[in-house]
Order: structure tokens, then sequence, then C-alpha cells
């Protein structure tokens, strides 16, 4: 039960699209968690960036 105080309060984007996603079957990918784990390529790809030290936004021309 939520504290009576947070009555006037709306409910967050984050909490619509959660409901949404379940409502539709849908991954959510709102919030930054997906309901699978990746693919196990694309597992060990982004390990090998990391252990690269490939882990910071590219530079703002972009990367050729």
């Amino acid at each position: 039960m939520l504290a009576r105080r947070l009555d006037g309060i709306p409910p967050t984007i984050f909490s619509e699209m959660s409901a949404l996603a379940v409502r539709t079957q849908s991954v959510n990918l709102g919030q930054g968690f997906p309901d699978v784990d990746g693919p196990p390529e694309v597992i060990a790809r982004a390990v090998h960036a990391l252990q690269s030290g490939l882990n910071q936004y590219a530079p703002g021309p972009g990367v050729l």
C-alpha cells in the first residue's frame, strides 16, 4: 500500500511504459532492462569492447 501523500502524484512515464510493455507482451527497453539476455555473440563482443577500452562515448564527429 502506498502512502496517502502520494495520491496526487501522477504515474511516471517509466511506470506507464512498463505497464504498456506487459500489456502488449513487448520487450521493455524504456528503462534499460530487457526481459531476456542478449544473444551470446553480442554479449561476447560487448565484453571484448569493454576489455579493449572501447567504453566511452564516440567523438562528436563520429568514428570511421
